[in-house]
């Protein structure tokens, strides 16, 4: 009388799940379908930070194709001077494979 038993409550909880379309899992395995339930997060996520505004690198990779002119990255151009003026003065990083690190290398050999 108990398999007849197991056997309906069985088929109950097969046709229960298949009525409210859920997942139906007799034996219990861990199938991780409890994380796939939730919500996903990303359009959350992303909707929360602004969207940024193209950068004068990104404007002039659209532009050169088209032939338009060029812009001038003034905060680029800065840069650009400050590194030159320092190795003019010889304080500028070291080129690869010039630095302390190499040195105490090439010491050891």
């Amino acid at each position: 009388m108990s398999t007849t038993l197991a056997a309906k409550t069985r088929h109950l909880r097969q046709l229960s799940c298949q009525i409210f379309q859920t997942v139906h899992n007799p034996t219990h395995a861990r199938t991780g379908h409890r994380i796939l339930r939730e919500r996903l997060a990303g359009p959350h996520l992303t909707s929360y930070y602004p969207i940024e505004p193209p950068t004068i690198k990104k404007l002039n990779a659209v532009c050169e194709p088209l032939g338009l002119e060029k812009l001038i990255d003034m905060q680029e151009v800065l840069r650009l001077n400050k590194i030159k003026g320092l190795n003019a003065r010889n304080k500028g990083a070291p080129k690869k494979g010039e630095g302390k690190r190499a040195a105490l290398n090439k010491k050891k050999k």
